[in-house]
């Protein structure tokens, strides 16, 4: 999990992926172990799709971009330059990791407990497991979807 949380603080190393779109939902209904299939996934993500500044081209770029910023201003910042960014952050990271077709219920309900705890402005989260938890769901979006592109968010400054 370690090596996840490295991953998204960290830009620029040199990576490829395969996409794969698996055509049905996930059945299981726990949350999966981190594993290094995940990293590399997460990693290659970040490597690919995430620009060096502003907003990504794809869904997946702007949903590891999203929680690499949130974990950057808790750990760094203490969330003291929290504003109404982070919260579009928390926003679109919700709206796509609760989709029901990729994910089960006790998954959608955990990540939805991730979130909350993330949004509490006055208590900075600065333990690396919520956001792997995060990237985990993240690699479990990509390889349901693939590449979808993400719409920029003019009002989205972070």
């Amino acid at each position: 999990m370690l090596m996840l949380s490295l991953l998204l603080a960290a830009v620029g190393a040199i990576a490829f992926y395969v996409i794969k779109k698996p055509a049905t939902r996930r059945e299981e209904e726990k949350d999966p172990e981190p594993d290094e299939y995940r990293y590399t996934e997460a990693k290659a993500i970040w490597d690919n799709y995430v620009p060096d500044s502003g907003q990504a081209d794809t869904v997946q770029g702007e949903l590891i971009r999203a929680v690499g910023r949130l974990r950057q201003e808790a750990m760094r910042n203490g969330n003291g330059n929290w504003d109404e960014g982070f919260e579009m952050l928390i926003d679109y990271l919700e709206r796509h990791l609760t989709d029901p077709a990729v994910y089960p219920a006790a998954t959608i309900a955990t990540s939805k407990e991730t979130l909350a705890r993330l949004r509490q402005e006055q208590q900075p989260y600065l333990e690396f497991d919520l956001y792997d938890q995060l990237g985990e769901r993240i690699v479990e979006y990509f390889s349901f979807y693939g590449t979808r592109p993400h719409t920029h968010n003019p009002l989205l400054l972070r």
